[in-house]
């Protein structure tokens, strides 16, 4: 298809699911903590480094050669690595945050099966609607959700997507080699681009959406947004320590400020292949200050499960007894599981109980 022809719609319905998997990993988080041995009803296997499976998909998706900055266009390409577009596409400025969320494989995933079968698109006259409008299956067809500051990255197929709505209120443009740039008429709405049939970026403004072509196709040099082997599990990437702080509810507390000044980086990484296990590694210049910091927190969460237990808090005192703080050299782990038999209860109650989800009882 030609660049013209490219648009995009806004409107994709997995976005709002991958949103919700970071919420729940938001509440996932809240509750931190160092578990006694023997006190977790089971192992859970927590994500620390790419599986088989997903070296085989990291491969997979170096599609692209760009350019040497050195040669002339009419050049053969030579000595240039296969990249993966979307880990160039997304901003990589110091202290950016930058987060995928493997939508398909999430889909996929137990605790994409549950999600599915409580929302029951396919019987839904809006979802069907929404593919008609769409001219694909968001459930079939995005693959990643990427969110890198204030811009929204989607890769999948997207040959078959319908522009026309987009179309009359936007105008459109070449931009590079394979990219085209939509800019809303009016001041509402955000900038779009599309490359190739295999990636749509948001933006807010049309330079950010250029300057992630731009990265992708070699014009502007940078290094990728994440590294291929930080790639693994269903959610992973990269967020501020401000943001860790908000997720674990640490705004008014003491150890907010240690952790504002011992930390510097905080990668995250959820895997959704069996138990939802979050991992969050926190890194920073003054090693010993973040192993006291890992002792307080693991300590203070320690209290909460028993306090959790004393108040009768069953499901609370479940959550904590998966949580823990692994400490090393320079830096400490946050590990947390949410047992997928705890989603599905809640699921049940709110989608109607065990028939919807398929769950004879």
């Amino acid at each position: 298809m030609p660049p013209s022809s490219r648009r995009k719609k806004p409107r994709v319905v997995l976005f709002a699911a991958a949103v919700a998997l970071l919420a729940t990993a938001s509440w996932l988080m809240s509750m931190g903590d160092s578990s006694p041995p023997g006190s977790a009803k089971r192992q859970v296997e927590f994500p620390k480094s790419p599986r088989t499976s997903e070296w085989q998909r990291i491969e997979s998706r170096r599609t692209y050669q760009a350019p040497s900055p050195t040669q002339a266009a009419e050049e053969e390409i030579i000595d240039q690595p296969l990249r993966d577009p979307l880990l160039y596409a997304l901003a990589s400025g110091p202290g950016e945050t930058r987060v995928v969320i493997e939508a398909n494989a999430l889909r996929h995933s137990p605790l994409g099966e549950l999600m599915i079968d409580c929302l029951r698109p396919q019987e839904s006259q809006e979802f069907t609607r929404l593919q008609e409008r769409l001219g694909i299956d968001p459930l079939a067809d995005l693959d990643r959700v990427a969110m890198s500051g204030s811009a929204v990255v989607l890769t999948g197929n997207f040959g078959r997507l319908n522009w026309e709505e987009f179309e009359e209120a936007s105008d459109s443009r070449a931009h590079g080699d394979a990219g085209t740039i939509f800019q809303p008429r009016s001041d509402a709405g955000a900038v779009a681009a599309v490359w190739r049939d295999e990636l749509i970026i948001f933006a807010p403004e049309a330079g950010a959406a250029e300057e992630a072509i731009d990265r992708i196709e070699g014009r502007l040099q940078a290094e990728p947004a994440l590294a291929e082997g930080e790639s693994y599990g269903e959610v992973y990437g990269r967020i501020s320590v401000e943001q860790l702080v908000a997720l674990m509810g640490l705004e008014q507390d003491e150890l907010a400020g240690r952790l504002r000044s011992a930390a510097k980086e905080v990668d995250l990484h959820v895997d959704a292949s069996g138990d939802v296990a979050i991992s969050a590694d926190i890194r920073g210049p003054r090693g010993s200050e973040l192993d006291d910091l890992g002792r307080s927190l693991a300590g203070a969460i320690s209290l909460a499960r028993l306090e959790a237990r004393r108040q009768g808090e069953a499901e609370l005192a479940e959550l904590l007894d998966f949580a823990g703080v692994q400490r090393g050299e320079g830096q400490f782990t946050l590990e947390l599981a949410l047992p997928l038999e705890l989603i599905r209860r809640h699921l049940q109650d709110a989608c109607g109980g065990p028939v919807a989800l398929g769950l004879e009882e």
